[in-house]
This record gives C-alpha cells, sequence and structure tokens, in this order.
C-alpha cells in the first residue's frame, strides 16, 4: 500500500519510527459520489475500521484524478501530513 510507502519515509526523515497507521486520520475526496461505495471497499481492506475517515465530494486537485485522499498524524510537536 502506497500509505506505508509514505509512513516509512517520514519515519525515515526523522530517524525514528514515531509514524504508524493506526495515529492516522483521513479526508477522502471523492469527485463522482457514484464511486464512493468502491473507494470505501478498498479502504477498508488496507485500513482497519477504527482509523477515523471523513468522506468529501470535492473537486480533486488534478482533473484526472477520481479521488484525493490526505492522511495526517501527529508524533510529539512533530506533524506530518501528506496529500
Amino acid at each position: 500500500m502506497y500509505i506505508d510507502a509514505l509512513l516509512d519515509e517520514a519515519n525515515r526523515v526523522v530517524g525514528s519510527a514515531r509514524y504508524a497507521l493506526d495515529g492516522l486520520k483521513f479526508k477522502v475526496y471523492v469527485r463522482d459520489p457514484a464511486d464512493l461505495s468502491a473507494i470505501e471497499g478498498a479502504l477498508s481492506r488496507s485500513l482497519r475500521s477504527s482509523i477515523p475517515i471523513v468522506y468529501l465530494q470535492a473537486d480533486v486537485c488534478r482533473e484526472d484524478l477520481l479521488v484525493e485522499i490526505e492522511a495526517t498524524g501527529e508524533s510529539g510537536r512533530v506533524a506530518f501530513g501528506v496529500m
């Protein structure tokens, strides 16, 4: 999963394992509401049900994308966000 690769890189940059998948919060921007069920299904197979996810119908950053996922997490005084 790409999110795991991003977490690995964030932990490499800070020099320790500060960030974990269970510590993230997600905002998922969905271009077409008809795609929501498929997107929810894909994320539910990859993430625990206890992880906070907010789904929003919105324009996505690039016209050729159907979904954009924003993940944020904190570790002490250091914050990390991905878009």
